[in-house]
């Protein structure tokens, strides 16, 4: 028995492994190399001027990935693109969408979701992503998505300059972490 303050909730729980932000965001990545035919990845979801370095075998760590290419040994070079609209293109392949065509109990993948009654609470990755951008006071669905957008539409140099400190480790990956947030909500 589950007990809050009053009646007994009813709780529905599924864990959807390899959905979890920092997998599916190495799993788009994993994506991008399977897609491209040298050692330059191009990511939609980086801010044009970008440019970073990673050993490919990290990407291939993660039972989530999909099967590695046989020479592990390389580094990739990762260029931004800064284009929000390939980005949400690229996550959407990330989901099996039209497995639940029809159906309001599914989310994606076929697996059974409840009906969200009341409020919808997030934590953890969606509420550091939307405190970085300003997102925690209800914004509206299209303010949301406006302000995801236009963040992902600045040149790397600029969204470096006006991050806060202690913000570095994870600054590239907060649009392509806020377009999957509003994919995964959204869709």
């Amino acid at each position: 028995t589950f007990r809050l303050y009053g009646p007994d909730p009813t709780v529905y729980t599924h864990s959807y492994l390899c959905f979890g932000r920092d997998q599916a965001l190495s799993r788009l990545l994993a994506e991008l190399v399977q897609a491209s035919t040298g050692l330059l990845i191009r990511h939609p979801c980086y801010h044009s001027g970008y440019r970073g370095t990673l050993a490919l075998a990290s990407l291939y760590e993660s039972p989530c990935a999909p099967a590695a290419p046989p020479d592990l040994s390389q580094n990739l070079t990762v260029e931004g693109t800064g284009n929000p609209g390939a980005c949400v293109e690229a996550l959407r392949k990330l989901f099996n969408f039209s497995s639940c065509d029809g159906r309001e109990d599914c989310a994606f993948a076929g697996v059974y979701q409840p009906p969200v009654q009341g409020q919808f609470y997030a934590f953890s990755n969606f509420y550091y992503t939307f405190n970085f951008l300003n997102l925690t006071s209800k914004p509206s669905l299209s303010g949301a998505n406006a302000t995801i957008w236009e963040f992902c539409l600045r040149p790397w140099k600029l969204v470096e300059a006006s991050a806060p400190p202690g913000q570095d480790r994870w600054l590239r990956d907060y649009c392509a972490s806020g377009l999957y947030i509003l994919t995964l909500l959204v869709e």
